[in-house]
């Protein structure tokens, strides 16, 4: 199936050739990737732009003398990240507490977060980054919060599902963010591409549903969004639906883990290789020595094919959790 690229497309990739910086970059590229069309002509072409953009992520940062340097500079840690958004008082400092076991200031009163909790959360033999930002406001974001939102994976839009107006919560925190040219995007992203804008992945999470009485709030915001964003209900008092809430991260990530292997040995299952899912056997070859690439013969998979240690080419799609040996 032909790839069928938009003429938007090559003018993205013409900015991520010219691109000079890693920010850059990474931004040309997310806009090809929310171009794209998304059929199975492109899967290919997917996990190469979702490959490049966590490498680049996983890049130290450059410090020049003359750099600016923001208030808080996070360095990106584990196999992605995600950040938690949200009004005042909707539990997030409590679900970053419980997911990754550190300890932020938590208080009942509005506006306790006034610093960026950061933390990892450990999801079967990997480890991700959750960073709890301050409440977002109408009226004031503080200066170094959009830039960290626009570099991060997913964002975690927290709410408070047993208040009275539920959706108002999710619309204020969506406009807001819409000021600073980030989005949102869940499928079909071309139809709905604006130049200029950042499409992020968003998972909306109704906290607090152990205070709930009644369902007709959850309702009205499953029909309202359930079609474009992943939604789940949470509790940070009774840890309802955490694992799940673990599991719906993971998938929005679109990573997969691979796990390489020499011949004759046993892998390493506790340290897989990330990549972007639709990443090819190739491409995992190229990431363990750029000389692989030239010298490759064959590669065996385990995982993801018809029986194990089967022989596949070159552009073969691995899955999560693929073991691969590598002939050269």
């Amino acid at each position: 199936m032909p790839a069928n690229l938009p003429p938007q497309y090559f003018e993205a990739e013409k900015k991520y050739r010219t691109a000079k910086t890693t920010d850059e970059k990474i931004a040309a590229l997310e806009d090809m990737l929310a171009i794209m069309p998304k059929h199975k002509g492109t899967e290919h072409l997917q996990g190469d732009l979702k490959s490049k953009i966590a490498k680049l992520k996983r890049q130290p940062v450059k410090k020049g003398p003359t750099a600016k340097k923001s208030i808080y500079d996070i360095e990106r840690e584990g196999a992605g990240q995600a950040i938690l958004v949200g009004p005042p008082n909707t539990g997030k400092s409590q679900l970053i507490k419980i997911l990754t076991n550190i300890n932020p200031l938590i208080a009942p009163y509005p506006f306790s977060t006034r610093k960026p909790n950061i933390g990892m959360m450990e999801y079967e033999n990997i480890k991700i980054q959750l960073i709890d930002i301050p409440p977002l406001s109408a009226d004031y974001i503080d200066p170094w919060i959009p830039n960290l939102l626009r570099n991060t994976d997913v964002i975690i839009l927290v709410i408070d599902i047993s208040e009275e107006k539920p959706i108002q919560q999710i619309e204020k925190t969506i406009e807001s963010l819409k000021k600073y040219k980030i989005d949102f995007i869940r499928s079909d992203t071309a139809e709905h591409y604006h130049p200029g804008k950042v499409y992020k992945k968003i998972i909306i999470v109704c906290n607090k549903y152990d205070l709930v009485k009644n369902q007709n709030n959850y309702k009205i915001i499953l029909q309202q969004y359930n079609n474009r964003y992943p939604v789940i209900t949470v509790s940070s008092k009774t840890e309802e639906n955490i694992k799940e809430f673990k599991d719906l991260i993971f998938r929005e990530l679109e990573i997969i883990r691979v796990h390489s292997k020499a011949p004759g040995k046993e892998p390493d299952l506790n340290d897989p290789m990330i990549f972007g899912k639709g990443t090819s056997v190739l491409e995992v070859a190229r990431s363990i020595h750029k000389d692989f690439e030239e010298k490759f013969k064959f590669a065996k998979v385990w995982g993801s094919t018809k029986f194990g240690g089967q022989k596949v080419p070159r552009d073969y799609i691995l899955e999560d959790g693929d073991i691969i040996e590598i002939h050269i």
